[in-house]
């Protein structure tokens, strides 16, 4: 995709933009840990690929985002935005901290958060961000729903479906 003529970048996603459906979760830190069902307790999340921040244009307010070097064998990671860093990190800069997911089989797997970004709408244009944390898709502990592909383009996108379609069909007709 990123050969194509007009595409500037290009990332992918499990889930996309502005998809209705999304994973969530109980969240604990070492400063938060929520009673059981507790609304307050929960995060949502989202696996994507290295340049997802940068080719949606959401801005790293501290850290980095996820990388190439974020693979199945390395540290677990995941970046968080604002108001996870606010809910399970209050007061402190949580670059470098670790939370878990709150459920039996997640409990002891650590998972360090390696940046910050911006609160985001991207679930539905009348929707308010919520808590979300993004893992590395390279780091996905199980098969992916669906792959998502967000490309960047310089000019009209709608002149790149073609393409677009062109390409998929090619890499798995």
């Amino acid at each position: 995709m990123a050969r194509l003529p007009g595409v500037k970048d290009v990332t992918s996603s499990e889930l996309g933009l502005f998809y209705n459906a999304e994973g969530a979760t109980g969240v604990a830190s070492e400063s938060f840990k929520g009673a059981e069902n507790d609304p307050k307790s929960v995060s949502y999340f989202e696996r994507v690929a290295p340049n997802y921040f940068q080719v949606l244009g959401i801005p790293i307010i501290a850290g980095r985002a996820i990388g190439p070097q974020d693979t199945a064998s390395s540290q677990l990671v995941a970046v968080v935005n604002e108001s996870f860093a606010k809910q399970y990190f209050p007061g402190q800069n949580p670059v470098g901290r670790t939370f878990w997911w709150d459920d039996s089989e997640h409990r002891d797997k650590r998972i360090q958060v390696v940046g910050v970004v911006k609160d985001v709408v991207d679930r539905g244009l009348k929707t308010k961000p919520r808590r979300r944390h993004y893992f590395a898709i390279a780091q996905a502990e199980d098969a992916l729903g669906m792959l998502c592909l967000e490309i960047r383009t310089v000019g009209d996108p709608a002149g790149l479906m073609d393409a677009v379609r062109t390409e998929v069909r090619n890499f798995n007709p």
